[in-house]
């Protein structure tokens, strides 16, 4: 989900040029505290939205998995099998992409919208090299 809004937001950027971008119009301004709380909670609305989806299959598969026949022993199987894929790929995943939080707004801030488009695409192979690099030891994790 990350790649994919990463690198459709990358091909946004691309296909905008520099001329077209007014600086004034990147950013939300309230004016007011009552706009301000409906902008945080528009963001807010959304996130969790998106964090109910994401958390919603896992927690129904250790529902399912806790209901069958010796259930306890499967139930700590996928326990153990979700922090080791946490520990292997997510973490790395996020600390390669984590430099987009202080890359892009330099890039915003020094009007270098082409930079954008570059660092985010070489975030995204960098990170898909290095995931798959570290999912060879889970194919065979289980041996």
């Amino acid at each position: 989900q990350f790649c994919v809004s990463l690198v459709s937001a990358a091909t946004m950027i691309t296909e905008t040029k520099e001329d077209d971008v007014d600086p004034n119009k990147s950013f939300i301004y309230s004016t007011s505290p009552t706009q301000e709380s409906i902008i945080i909670f528009n963001q807010f609305f959304w996130i969790s939205i998106q964090v109910l989806f994401e958390l919603a299959p896992e927690i129904f598969e250790m529902q399912l998995v806790g209901h069958l026949p010796n259930g306890s022993f499967y139930l700590a199987a996928v326990g153990l099998s979700k922090t080791f894929a946490n520990i292997v790929i997510r973490s790395i995943a996020w600390g390669f992409t984590s430099a987009l939080y202080t890359l892009l707004p330099q890039c915003i801030g020094a009007n270098k919208y082409n930079l954008i488009a570059e660092y985010v695409q070489r975030s995204v192979l960098v990170t898909t090299f290095m995931c798959l690099l570290f999912s060879i030891p889970q194919l065979f994790a289980g041996h």
